[in-house]
């Protein structure tokens, strides 16, 4: 006969029970979530060379008085600013300032500038977003530097003395100063005496600021961001032969290095941050190299091109190539910045190029260089090749100027001195096809500004999807070809809109890595969600994915009450109430207080003894 059964016996088999029921929990709720992994490029695609897209065609040829010269583009307004004259040629009668609108290419304004004035290229100010025009007038000597504002609301006159002839002025980008070289000056400031000088404006007041006074004939500079200093050359006219260099901080002249005969209008480099003054006089070198207060180095462009260096030289911000028009031999000189020696001459033939700078275009990264006919009624522009040196000739009106560079549209605007138009190139692309990008493979990867911190954005590139909560998603390296990529979800798209305007697209590999700015603006500023993982599910309670941590809760809540119904149960049988499986009590047995378990029975009496044996 067995005791009654332990009540803690159950618990044995409901313990692991539970622990199998959380096990199981745990793997359903944290089932499908995965490390989020980029796969290496499947196809690895064979390089294709993207093909090249404008044509370098004329679209538009915009009539405007004669005596067109360089212009210079508001990024502001996205209007062009160009000097014009009304008579033989820029020098007569009364000029303007012709403003076309980039938007529609239509001449919107003429802003009247005097009568026997020379209006010289103007020059944007991005501290104000005013256009500056220097005026030169010969036969009254009322010269001035005019500021406009919007498109043609003059915002101020700015004297710069009695006979000056002030010239385009130079922007300094730290101290928002105006620098502008004027000859022959009835000084404003002490010591009042007559020199040449280079007048300070100051954007933020539009007042003459001081005069500095320079060598003989000064032309317009060039700013230097490496040392912040303005050089400026003093073509002198055999007189002197140098140039001044003007510390933008304090205003003074810190150098004049000789060794110049008749320089002109300089370039910076920004590749070995050399300044290039091409020199016009005969028997000079004709190009010098200035780095900071000092002469460098002379580079001769050879015995036919020296005097006629009077064109300024143009740098390609890229490889920092300088590019020359060397008249003498109807070439365009390639100055390479680590040797400082010609490299390549572009030999065109026809008379090529003008005396005056080309135009680097950084949309199709080629040069555009005026020149062909200079003194016929048709003129062409060279648009160059900057990695073959290859050209392509584009006709445009007689005698062209200098292209300015529309940025918003990525045309070139040439004006036409001789038929006094403004021809419109589509210079978006080259006409020729770009030199195959170099083999291999090259990074991808999507760069989002905008969301708040941590918050997620999902991104699909060929094929594979990467949700994350890092500010760039990288898809690995992938070769030279085009591939598509798609916006999906991302963090609070009612509060949060995407910058571009569609959510898929095209991205080209050519020979470098390319990473994609992904743009958004938000309206409110709230808190990130939590991140989410490569399938697409949000982070969520216990920091599980999505509603994996409510299903892992139920889970635990539902084993924890069939835990405790297995319990009652077990109970119930153990006990007294009806239904037990438990033996009844003995029979006179009462349980003592407390409900203590009955002792074991009592033995049984001893048999009684045997009878005694007969007598």
């Amino acid at each position: 006969m067995t005791g009654p059964r332990s009540r803690s016996q159950p618990l044995n088999t409901v313990v692991p029970a539970l622990i199998v029921l959380l096990v199981v929990s745990v793997v359903l709720a944290t089932a499908g979530v995965r490390p989020s992994t980029v796969p290496a490029d499947p196809a690895l695609s064979p390089s294709v060379s993207p093909s090249g897209g404008g044509q370098n065609t004329v679209i538009a040829t915009i009539p405007i008085n004669s005596g067109a010269a360089e212009g210079t583009f508001d990024p502001a307004n996205g209007d062009l600013y160009i000097p014009t004259g009304v008579g033989i040629d820029s020098n007569e009668n009364t000029s303007n300032v012709t403003v076309v609108s980039g938007a529609t290419n239509t001449v919107i304004d003429q802003i009247f500038q005097g009568v026997e004035v020379v209006a010289q290229t103007p020059t944007y100010a991005p501290s104000n977003d005013e256009i500056y025009v220097a005026d030169q007038n010969f036969s009254l000597g009322m010269n001035n530097v005019t500021a406009y504002s919007g498109t043609d609301t003059l915002a101020a006159t700015i004297g710069t003395g009695i006979l000056s002839i002030p010239t385009t002025p130079v922007y300094d980008p730290v101290n928002h100063y105006l620098y502008v070289p004027d000859t022959e000056t009835a000084a404003i400031f002490p010591p009042y005496s007559n020199y040449n000088n280079v007048s300070a404006i100051n954007t933020s007041t539009n007042t003459l600021v001081t005069q500095i006074p320079v060598g003989y004939d000064p032309l317009t500079g060039v700013y230097d961001p490496a040392d912040g200093d303005i050089y400026v050359p003093n073509n002198n006219d055999g007189v002197g032969e140098n140039i001044s260099i003007i510390n933008a901080s304090t205003n003074t002249v810190v150098a004049s290095p000789g060794g110049f005969l008749g320089p002109v209008t300089p370039a910076y480099d920004p590749i070995n941050q050399d300044v290039y003054f091409p020199n016009d006089g005969i028997g000079a070198y004709n190009i010098t190299v200035v780095k900071g207060l000092s002469v460098v180095e002379n580079i001769s462009a050879g015995a036919a091109n020296e005097g006629l260096l009077f064109g300024s030289p143009t740098v390609d911000p890229l490889n920092g190539d300088v590019y020359e028009a060397l008249l003498g031999t109807d070439t365009m000189g390639v100055i390479d910045p680590s040797t400082n020696a010609f490299v390549e001459q572009v030999n065109p033939g026809l008379n090529s190029f003008a005396n005056f700078a080309p135009t680097w275009d950084p949309a199709d990264e080629m040069m555009y260089a005026p020149g062909y006919s200079f003194y016929g009624g048709t003129g062409g522009v060279f648009a160059i090749n900057t990695t073959t040196y290859s050209w392509t000739l584009i006709d445009v009106g007689g005698s062209p100027q200098t292209p300015t560079f529309d940025s918003i549209n990525d045309d070139l605007y040439v004006p036409n001195e001789q038929t006094g138009n403004v021809s419109v190139i589509n210079g978006a692309s080259s006409s020729s096809p770009p030199p195959p990008p170099p083999p291999g493979a090259y990074a991808v990867a999507f760069a989002e500004s905008g969301l708040p911190s941590g918050a997620w954005w999902k991104v699909t590139f060929n094929g594979t999807t990467e949700n994350e909560t890092t500010a760039t998603i990288g898809f690995g390296n992938f070769r030279n070809t085009t591939y598509t990529w798609t916006l999906d979800s991302w963090y609070s798209e009612s509060t949060c809109t995407f910058g571009l305007t569609a959510r898929t697209g095209s991205l080209i590999v050519n020979g470098k890595a390319v990473t994609m700015a992904m743009p958004f603006s938000c309206s409110t500023s709230t808190s990130p969600p939590p991140s989410t993982n490569s399938s697409g599910s949000s982070s969520g309670f216990l920091g599980l994915p999505g509603n994996d941590g409510l299903y892992l809760i139920g889970g635990v809540v539902a084993a924890a009450i069939i835990a405790a119904v297995l319990v009652v149960t077990l109970r119930r049988r153990g006990g007294t109430g009806g239904g037990s499986s438990a033996p009844p009590p003995m029979q006179g047995w009462s349980p003592p207080p407390g409900g203590a378990p009955p002792p074991p029975p009592p033995p049984p009496p001893p048999p009684p003894p045997p009878p005694p044996p007969p007598p």
